[in-house]
C-alpha cells in the first residue's frame, strides 16, 4: 500500500518508491472531489541539512480535521477539531478513528483507510509514519503520486506540471502550503492546518509542555 514516513521514503500509489527531503508543510495527498486530504509536516533529522523526517500530519475528517505532532516526547499530541485529545475511540457520520499514544486508525467506511504509527526514535526525536488504503476510484495528487495505475507519471503538481524522475525536489517544492498562523476553523486545501507555531504556544500558554519546552526550542 502506499506509504510515507521516517526519512522520508515515500511508496506510491502506483508503486513508484523514492525519497524526498524537503522541510515545511506539504500536500502528501488530496482529491477534493472524494473530500480526501493528508498534509504532513517534515523537519530536518538530527542536524542535516540534506535529510528530513515527518513530525506532523493533517487529516481531513468530512467537517472536521485531525492533526498530530512529534513534540519530542514518547507520545504523539493529537487534536481534533483544535481540541486536543487523549487516547479514545470516535465514530461520526461514516468515519471510525482510533487514537492511542503511538497509534492512529482512521476509516471512512467504503472510501478509505489510514493507519499512522508515532515511532519514538530516541530522545529528542520522533516521527511518523502514515500507509493507507482506498476502496474506491480516486484521482490523486501529492506526494503520494497520481492514482490512475500508471508509476511512469507520479509527478504532477496542482497546476497540471509534470516532473521527471530526476526533478522529485522541484516536485515536492510545488506541492509546499503556505503556513497558517493560527488554528482554522475549517479544513483548507491550499493552506497548511497543521499550525505548529500556534500549537505549540498554545501548550506553553496551558502549562502543557513545561517540562518540554528545551526539546521544543531543538526543533526550529
Amino acid at each position: 500500500p502506499p506509504r510515507g514516513g521516517g526519512d522520508i521514503h515515500v511508496s506510491t500509489i502506483d508503486g513508484y518508491a523514492y525519497d524526498y527531503h524537503g522541510i515545511g508543510e506539504f500536500i502528501y495527498c488530496m482529491d477534493e472531489q472524494n473530500d480526501f486530504g493528508i498534509q504532513i509536516k517534515s523537519d530536518k533529522r538530527f542536524e542535516s541539512e540534506s535529510v528530513s523526517w515527518m513530525t506532523g500530519f493533517a487529516v481531513k475528517l468530512g467537517p472536521s480535521t485531525l492533526i498530530g505532532l512529534s513534540l519530542n516526547e514518547t507520545k504523539a499530541y493529537v487534536w481534533l477539531d483544535n481540541q486536543l485529545t487523549n487516547a479514545s475511540n470516535y465514530e461520526f457520520l461514516d468515519f471510525k478513528v482510533s487514537i492511542t499514544d503511538t497509534l492512529i486508525l482512521i476509516e471512512r467506511i467504503n472510501f478509505f483507510s489510514i493507519h499512522i504509527q508515532y515511532n519514538w526514535f530516541s530522545y529528542p526525536y520522533g516521527y511518523f509514519d502514515i500507509t493507507f488504503s482506498l476502496y474506491k476510484q480516486f484521482s490523486t495528487f501529492g506526494l503520494c503520486g497520481t492514482s490512475d495505475s500508471n508509476p511512469y507519471n507520479e509527478f504532477t503538481s496542482s497546476s497540471g506540471k509534470s516532473y521527471k524522475y530526476n526533478e522529485i525536489n522541484d516536485f515536492g517544492d510545488s506541492l509546499r502550503l503556505p503556513l497558517a498562523k493560527s488554528a482554522l476553523d475549517k479544513w483548507h486545501w491550499n493552506i497548511s492546518n497543521i499550525a505548529f507555531e500556534y500549537r505549540i504556544n498554545t501548550l506553553r500558554k496551558q502549562s502543557i509542555l513545561a517540562h518540554l519546552l528545551p526539546r521544543c526550542n531543538l526543533m526550529k
